[in-house]
């Protein structure tokens, strides 16, 4: 072994951030032709400089001329990665530190390394120290990063070449301390033994660093150190190694300058195609070859510029030409594509836009450089859909952005934007413990955008719909974040999340209870179940957006909205019921449980998986949810009561002030129909088919009625009809009604008063307790029992039954076989055929062991998004048989649910699978006449087998000409009547169009012979001679009236 002094570091990635490889597209802008470096170094007194001149690039190598105190001078060629990460290195330090946050852990070596012999290869191991990035300052007007030591201990462990033996190398800093150890772990003879090779010292008494913040280049440096190395061939303690070397810094300084030349850099344009789910990463690619359109916005001239292949345009082409300059002031680029993919882009983002069209803003002013020389400064004000990023920084984290050295503008597909919002919840999922194959089936259900609302659908027709298309939906500025509701997204996700990996057994529920009124976050809604179901998803989506926020924000590079916790003044106090309140169960969840997003969502999940154990149930209510995790998490039950009384949610979790064996106990009380808790004299309803839990007070009293069920640890009360019971502190009592009490094991604190006279102990079995007034019978089903009467203590076994009226009782036998146990309603449902055609009779059998309730038939169409009630009504018999024929074509889940009064979700079938497939119709039709007068009407009639809907009744006249008509039909027969207009024959036929439920079909052809109907002619000559006879009456009357003509002329005489 040997220490290796070495000019030039290796950066280790011991839990660090590491240097990223640079390469000529990514490296920084003042990487460039003319750059100059200069470098101060004053040590211990003694000043020296040199300068480097960058003299050209191409491609991944920098060529570098070094000039050493104005003398020596040097030509060099490297890689820039090269460049940067170890040529800029003087006296035992960087100069190039990169791009930096305030936070930030950085290692640096320190010129000394060790070369350790392992099985197979040799390691290079490094003296390092581990600075951290502690705040802001200025120099020399300049913004830089101040670093300083950080307290550190690390330890790596490296394998030796002997199979029994290992390396560990030790970094440690304390109190300006830094120190390297190096030793070996040797086993052998069941003991370790530990020999040293190598220490490395260093003790600092000032130590300051300044990292220029656009750059990332030291800018000034002091420090004072001292330091020792010491090796050896392997010595058992330190103290035996020897001084190899040592040195003092007393002071070190160093000063950095940076001087770069006044020309415009390339502007590079990428767009993010694609996401890789199996990489986690974006398909980036140039924007090849695409036009560009400029506007300067006070002139409004324009411009159109083109990229080249890999997408690149120098700065200088985003300026418009004016005289011998150029135009100054504010202009706009607009950059946008539309794509040819009518399934995708249409169909499911209702946009034609293949990346939401990007627009930025920024303003040109002209100024004079250092050289003396003008030239116009390019800096961007403001983005819309685009992210522009400098080597130093971004248009998030600063504006005005200068690009005039260049940069690089990044858009984003709708494709990738939809990926990555599937791959956020599946990856969200998978770290949350989630099953792949069920992520995988989350990440894969379909996204509808413009649907003009924000919904999910359940049960067997999954897909989510969001308001707005997948443009607009993934717009954002560059100030303020998304235009679209990124929460929103990913609340409904979360019922999908629900739908997925926690369903609720019942289909009867989630298709009729679940969803209802929910006007806003803050106000209550419709019912408990949905305030939880909405809780959670808001719950969920802050989670996620928290993920993000801290796992993935670099993927989603944009300004990120902030995480809603539902803790201001709104969502608490006493106006609303927090069980109703979807906002208030959102804040509950978040403040209760773990600030890792994934570790909070694995927590809430392994409450919801200890509900399943429960018959035909999982959690409904966030009080169902409280009741369980209060015994799941027993570190958590001080912070339960304290949210649940902030967020004013119902709970029965407050500490008993009196301990017994009954009281101060944890119960789960299982509610069948409503009950009632009473505490102090203030009754509290118990909602019916929900789940509360109760840390028992003494003088605590419970009603319950329908087998409702109260469990302890080994214990179950069971409630036959209407009961109720009373804690004391080591008693519990059975007031009124019939409980049937079942232990595992042999629970010896476990009394139960019968009355006030009768005390039953010593369980080992199933005891049913029936209290009536002054009359208790005990019957045992199983086991045996003690029981104290008011006269002398007593057992009683299997088969024995005690009946007792006040003090006196006797002791009968029964037999348990014929018992009747008021068993819980059971229901088979058959359906008969399981396959048919649309149209045909589907019969349905429902069989149940209960009378007087009322019984639903539920029919699930998948294809429809549907679901069909087939019965709705009160049973009076124990069999109920129905038929259906007007069930739509598809695929379908069939159940039957014997709703209990007062209950949610009743007593549920089996389910039965369905399937209706497309009919192919009958039909018939007749004429009533076969000759009719043309405009008579005409009846049709006509018979038809599985079809209902609409039917066309075409005509063809003699001359080619079609008339028809549309009729519904709703049976198995039609009639219609038409009027035919045209003399000749006729034809008629019915025409059954094609729908979802059947292919088309047509009758036979009929014919009808159509004449001429001259009655009208009969009646019309008729009217005529008529009108001719009355006008020639009316002349003679005329005539007769006329006056009667003059008298003759008198005769003349004669001559």
């Amino acid at each position: 072994m040997h220490i290796k002094k070495h000019a030039l570091i290796l950066l280790l990635a011991l839990l660090l951030l590491v240097i990223m490889t640079n390469n000529a597209s990514n490296a920084p802008s003042w990487i460039k032709p003319k750059t100059q470096i200069t470098v101060t170094v004053n040590k211990q007194g003694e000043k020296y400089f040199c300068t480097l001149e960058i003299l050209e690039i191409s491609g991944n190598k920098i060529k570098l001329e070094t000039i050493y105190n104005n003398k020596n001078k040097y030509l060099d060629e490297f890689t820039i990665d090269y460049f940067l990460n170890k040529y800029l290195y003087v006296s035992k330090l960087n100069l190039y530190f990169g791009q930096l946050k305030l936070g930030q852990v950085k290692s640096i070596g320190r010129g000394a390394a060790l070369l350790l012999q392992g099985p197979k290869k040799v390691y290079y191991v490094e003296y390092t120290i581990w600075l951290k990035v502690v705040g802001k300052t200025t120099y020399n007007g300049r913004p830089v990063w101040k670093l300083a030591l950080t307290s550190y201990k690390l330890e790596k462990k490296y394998p030796a070449s002997s199979p029994n033996s290992q390396w560990v190398c030790i970094w440690t800093c304390s109190n300006s301390k830094a120190t390297f150890i190096v030793k070996e772990h040797h086993t052998f003879g069941g003991k370790t033994h530990i020999f040293y090779y190598g220490y490395v010292e260093e003790k600092f008494d000032e130590f300051t660093l300044l990292v220029d913040i656009e750059t990332g280049l030291l800018l000034y440096a002091k420090i004072v150190s001292s330091g020792k190395y010491y090796s050896g061939p392997g010595y058992k303690s330190l103290s035996e190694l020897h001084l190899d070397s040592s040195w003092e810094y007393r002071p070190l300084e160093i000063k950095v300058t940076l001087k770069t030349p006044d020309f415009y850099g390339d502007i590079r344009f990428t767009l993010d195609k694609d996401l890789d789910y199996s990489k986690g990463s974006f398909i980036t690619v140039p924007l090849s070859s695409k036009e560009i359109k400029i506007i300067h916005l006070d002139s409004k001239k324009e411009k159109v510029i083109k990229l080249n292949k890999d997408g690149i345009v120098n700065a200088s082409e985003l300026l418009i030409k004016s005289g011998k300059g150029f135009l100054e002031g504010k202009y706009k680029i607009t950059i946008e594509e539309k794509s040819t993919s009518y399934v995708k882009y249409y169909w499911y983002y209702k946009t034609w836009d293949y990346f939401p069209p990007a627009t930025i803003w920024y303003t040109v002013s002209k100024e004079k450089s250092s050289s003396g020389k003008y030239f116009y400064r390019i800096k961007v004000l403001r983005t819309y859909n685009a992210r522009v990023y400098t080597y130093s920084s971004s248009i998030f984290e600063k504006s005005p952005l200068d690009i005039t050295e260049g940069a690089t503008i990044k858009l984003r597909t709708i494709d990738a934007w939809d990926k990555l919002i599937r791959y956020t919840i599946y990856k969200f999922l998978l770290d949350a413990g989630v099953d792949s194959r069920v992520t995988t089936t989350i990440r894969n259900i379909p996204l509808y955008y413009g649907t003009g609302q924000c919904h999910y659908t359940t049960v067997y027709w999954q897909q989510i719909k969001l308001e707005h298309d997948a443009s607009t939906t993934y717009s954002f500025w560059s100030d303020k974040g998304l235009v679209g509701d990124l929460e929103g997204i990913f609340h409904e996700y979360g019922h999908a999340v629900r739908e997925n990996v926690w369903p609720d057994p019942s289909l009867y529920f989630r298709w009729r209870k679940l969803g209802g009124k929910h006007g806003s976050t803050y106000a209550p809604c419709s019912s408990e179940f949905v305030a939880f179901d909405e809780g959670h998803s808001w719950f969920f989506a802050s989670l996620v957006l928290k993920y993000i926020k801290s796992k993935m924000a670099s993927l989603y590079d944009i300004p990120l909205p902030k995480v809603e916790m539902y803790s201001g003044n709104i969502y608490k106090g006493s106006k609303y019921r927090g069980e109703l309140v979807e906002g208030r169960i959102a804040g509950y969840l978040l403040n209760l449980l773990s600030s890792d997003p994934t570790k909070a969502y694995s927590q809430f999940l392994a409450v919801v998986d200890a509900s399943k154990v429960l018959p035909n149930h999982v959690v409904r209510t966030i009080i169902e949810w409280n009741t369980l995790a209060y015994k799941h998490y027993p570190d958590l039950r001080g912070k339960i009561v304290e949210l649940c009384n902030q967020y004013n949610i119902k709970h029965f979790f407050s500490s008993s002030k009196t301990k017994g064996s009954v009281s101060g106990k944890y119960i789960v009380i299982i509610v069948r129909s409503k009950g009632e808790y009473i505490r102090d004299g203030k009754k509290t309803p118990l909602e019916q088919s929900q789940i509360y839990g109760a840390v028992i007070h003494e003088g605590d009293k419970l009603t319950l009625n329908h087998w409702s069920m109260v469990c302890f640890e080994k214990v179950k009360l069971f409630s036959i009809h209407q009961s109720q019971i009373e804690f004391s502190r080591n008693e519990i009592k059975v007031v009124k009604g019939r409980i049937l009490v079942q232990t595992t094991g042999h629970p010896s604190w476990l009394i139960i008063r019968a009355g006030s006279s009768y005390r039953i102990c010593d369980f080992k079995s199933k005891v049913l307790v029936e209290v009536d007034g002054s009359k208790v019978t005990i019957s045992i089903y199983e086991g045996s029992v003690r029981v104290k009467t008011p006269n002398k203590e007593i057992v009683l076994s299997k088969g024995q039954q005690l009946l007792a009226q006040g003090s006196k009782y006797n002791i009968k036998n029964f037999k348990v076989s014929e018992a009747n146990l008021a068993q819980t309603p059971s229901v088979k449902l058959t359906v008969s055929p399981s396959k048919t055609v649309f149209g045909e009779k589907v019969g349905v059998k429902v069989s149940t062991n209960v009378l007087d309730y009322r019984l639903v038939v539920l029919a699930y169409n998948k294809e429809l998004e549907e679901g069909f009630i087939l019965l709705n009504s009160t049973t009076y018999s124990k069999t109920t048989s129905i038929s259906t024929d007007k069930l739509p074509a598809g695929n379908y889940t069939v159940v039957a649910v014997v709703e209990i009064p007062d209950t949610i979700t009743g007593y549920e079938s089996n389910t039965v699978a369905l399937t209706i497939s497309r009919s192919k119709p009958s039909v018939t039709i007749t004429l009533e006449k076969t000759s009719v007068k043309k405009g008579e009407e005409l009846v049709v009639s006509g018979n038809i087998t599985r079809y209902y809907g609409e039917l066309f009744i075409n005509m063809t006249s003699p001359t080619g000409r079609i008339l028809s008509k549309k009729i519904e039909v709703t049976g198995k027969s039609f009639t219609t009547t038409v009027k035919l207009d045209e003399t000749g024959k006729w034809t008629i036929v019915a025409v059954v169009p094609e729908t979802r439920n059947n292919y088309a079909a047509s009758s036979n052809t009929v014919t009808v012979e159509v004449q001429e109907d001259y009655t009208p002619y009969y009646i019309a000559a008729a009217l005529a001679l008529a009108t001719a006879a009355g006008a020639t009456v009316f002349l003679l009357k005329r005539r007769k009236k006329l006056p009667p003509p003059p008298p003759p002329p008198p005769i003349p005489p004669p001559p």
